[in-house]
C-alpha cells in the first residue's frame, strides 16, 4: 500500500493532469498540433518511416525521407530511443500512423517530462505536493510546454 501511495498514485495523478491539459487534442477532434509545416513535412514522415521499418522487422538505419537520405540512428528522432520504438510498434499496426495516435504520443511525452520533474523533486527530498507541482511546472511550463516537437522534448529528458 505504501508503494502505491509513494509511486503509483502520483504517477497516475500526473498522467491525468497531462490528459486534462491536452483534453482538446485527445478528447475532441477539433484541434491538432500537426498543422505546422515542419511537423507535417518532417516529423510525421519520420514517424511513418520508423513505424514501417519496425513493423517489417528491420532496424531503421537510413531515413530516405529527409535531405536525400541520412542516418536515422543519428537523428533526434532516435531509432534507439525506447519510447519511440514502443510507439512505432504500437502505432505501426496500421499502414499509416493516425492523428489520434500522434496526439496521444504527445500527451505521453509530456507525461514523461512531468514524471521526470516529479522524480527530481522527490530525489531532492521535497514533499509529495511540492514534487507534483514541480513535475507539472517542468512538464507543461516554459520551453517544454511550448515545444510541439516530441523529439526535442525527448532529447531534453
Amino acid at each position: 500500500m505504501k508503494a502505491f501511495r509513494n509511486w503509483i498514485a502520483p504517477a497516475l495523478l500526473l498522467l491525468l493532469l497531462s490528459v486534462a491539459f491536452h483534453w482538446r487534442l485527445v478528447l475532441t477532434r477539433q484541434y491538432t498540433w500537426l498543422d505546422s509545416p515542419d511537423i507535417a513535412n518532417m516529423e510525421v514522415p519520420r514517424f511513418q518511416f520508423q513505424a514501417r521499418e519496425w513493423r517489417a522487422g528491420r532496424f531503421p538505419l537510413w531515413d530516405p525521407t529527409q535531405w536525400c537520405g541520412q542516418p536515422f540512428l543519428g537523428q533526434m528522432t532516435g531509432a534507439a530511443y525506447p519510447p519511440h520504438r514502443l510507439f512505432s510498434l504500437w502505432a505501426g499496426r496500421h499502414p499509416r500512423i493516425s492523428q489520434s495516435d500522434l496526439h496521444w504520443y504527445l500527451v505521453l511525452v509530456r507525461f514523461f517530462a512531468m514524471l521526470n520533474g516529479w522524480l527530481l523533486c522527490r530525489y531532492l527530498r521535497r514533499s509529495q505536493a511540492a514534487a507534483i507541482a514541480g513535475g507539472v511546472v517542468f512538464g507543461l511550463g516554459s520551453f517544454l510546454g511550448n515545444t510541439e516537437w516530441p523529439t526535442v522534448i525527448n532529447g531534453i529528458l
